[in-house]
């Protein structure tokens, strides 16, 4: 196995953890927001909030560290598709492609 091969499934075990970690963490962030929505203490809503902003930070640099291992997978697979489509295409084959990158919060 080539260490190209290593490092794709590294990335993609990379992306696995940060993406069940960015939910749990929206949902921890969902917690709060109820917490502060019911709560009636100025001085605890002040707390939730501190909290809040908090998760709301963690959640934007779990977005980044997802985005740094997408984004520079973006070229390969584009080239793959590309060569892919160049040895279909002559001999006959309709091929229908949908490719798109989503972009993080």
């Amino acid at each position: 196995m080539g260490t190209g091969h290593i490092r794709h499934l590294e990335d993609v075990e990379k992306i696995q953890k940060l993406s069940r970690v960015k939910v749990d963490v929206e949902n921890l962030g969902f917690e709060y927001q109820k917490m502060l929505e019911n709560e009636k203490c100025d001085i605890e809503k002040e707390r939730i909030q501190r909290e809040l902003e908090i998760v709301e930070r963690t959640k934007h640099g779990i977005n980044g560290q997802l985005e740094l291992v997408q984004n520079q997978w973006k070229p390969f697979l584009l080239s793959f598709l590309t060569g892919a489509l160049r040895v279909l295409y002559p001999i006959g084959l309709n091929v229908e492609v949908n490719l798109s990158f989503h972009e993080s919060d």
